[in-house]
């Protein structure tokens, strides 16, 4: 194997483990603000986990949204 081909194959390696890093953070943050969003409004307003259960709903929507849109970027270059 060449140095060349050595030396790309650890760049694609390292782009591939900088996406998935990227994807991971992406689900964390929206997951878990959601959650918090959630948390708080029910316990300003009082309510049981009505706003919990939507806000990592929708923020398990978001980060589906956000990993689809990275990965149609992905398959687009």
């Amino acid at each position: 194997m060449s140095p060349h081909r050595s030396a790309q194959s650890e760049r694609r390696r390292r782009g591939g483990v900088a996406l998935a890093g990227t994807i991971g953070g992406y689900v964390a943050v929206c997951i878990v603000g959601g959650l918090a969003a959630g948390w708080l409004i029910d316990r300003v307003l009082g309510t049981g986990p009505l706003f919990l259960i939507t806000g990592v709903v929708l923020g398990f929507g978001l980060s589906f949204y956000l990993v689809y849109r990275i990965a149609m970027g992905e398959l687009a270059d």
